[in-house]
């Protein structure tokens, strides 16, 4: 039994998929507002990535 929250995030370009995630959290969240700020700042370390990739790709 754990008290970890569970993030999820989905990353869509032109309706499509590109990237997504799952995952316990690593810490156990005090409330509802550091679970969702952990999710959230998962998202945007994979979505930093995401557009990292495609300026590499010149897209």
């Amino acid at each position: 039994d754990s008290r970890k929250s569970t993030s999820a995030y989905i990353l869509l370009m032109g309706g499509s998929c590109v990237s997504w995630k799952v995952q316990l959290q690593p810490v156990v969240a005090l409330s509802t507002t550091e679970s969702e700020y952990i999710a959230t700042t998962e998202a945007i370390k994979e979505s930093i990535w995401v557009k990292g990739v495609l300026e590499e790709l010149n897209y």
